[in-house]
């Protein structure tokens, strides 16, 4: 049974509420699966599969309004990121990047995952 902030929609698309103190608990990249913990349960997907078969909704950043919902992740050191794009605006606001612990990596993201490695590489030198 999938908890409350765990809910099946689009077809067989599951959607997973982000909800702080409340939602997700845990997020990690284990053996090609994303193992995400909730308060009543622990779910795990194909890491391919975010963005086609489930997502994450209802993220909140700071400073930043309305909430989001993952389209994208990928693993950099051990490390995940989600790709995420508004819920209410969609593509016609840029996108951000969040990591596991659901903290702003970057903002006005327009080329996916490209940004964040220029960026990580823009840190390095």
């Amino acid at each position: 049974m999938l908890a409350d902030n765990v809910k099946q929609r689009n077809g067989d698309k599951i959607m997973i509420k982000w909800i702080k103190g409340k939602g997700i608990k845990k997020c990690a990249y284990e053996e090609n699966k994303i193992k995400i913990e909730t308060k009543d349960s622990s779910v795990s997907f194909p890491f391919e599969e975010i963005g086609k078969s489930w997502s994450i909704e209802g993220i909140k950043i700071p400073e930043h309004y309305g909430t989001w919902y993952t389209i994208d992740c990928i693993v950099i050191n051990k490390v995940l990121y989600f790709l995420c794009e508004h819920e209410e605006l969609g593509d016609e606001t840029p996108n951000i990047i969040i990591n596991q612990e659901g903290q702003l990596i970057l903002d006005e993201v327009y080329n996916g995952f490209e940004d964040l490695v220029d960026f990580q590489v823009s840190q390095q030198l």
